[in-house]
């Protein structure tokens, strides 16, 4: 109906006639100035906005991820956790996180790496 053909063409549709038609149709003005949004306060939006996968603690203290074993770093603190079931909180930029309810046990890069020392994980 526009006559447009290519990507470029559409864009330029878009930006020229089609959202000015659009808000001309649509847009209310605000009974108020300042914008509605606010900041979202005491939520950690990070650990909501992630892919959660539930694994089982080997009885050495590691965990299988995606070809990789992650290792619950040494300490008494952790032998506890063989045989338990954790979540591994994978993030939009790869780095990974172990959870066991609402403690964070351990980070990792998304390698595989224990944050804050080199060892790389095992494939």
């Amino acid at each position: 109906m526009a006559n447009v053909t290519t990507m470029e063409a559409a864009n330029a549709f878009l930006r020229r006639t089609y959202l000015k038609r659009f808000n001309r149709r649509f847009m209310v003005t605000p009974t108020e100035p300042g914008s509605a949004f606010v900041p979202l306060l005491g939520v950690d939006i990070d650990n909501i906005l992630c892919r959660q996968v539930e694994r089982q603690v080997s009885k050495d203290s590691c965990v299988s991820y995606q070809g990789m074993t992650l290792e619950l770093p040494q300490g008494p603190q952790f032998r506890h956790f063989a045989r338990k079931t954790v979540k591994v909180h994978e993030y939009p930029n790869g780095n990974l996180a172990l959870f066991h309810g609402p403690r964070h046990l351990a980070s990792y890069t998304a390698d595989g790496r224990l944050k804050g020392q080199t060892k790389k994980a095992a494939a």
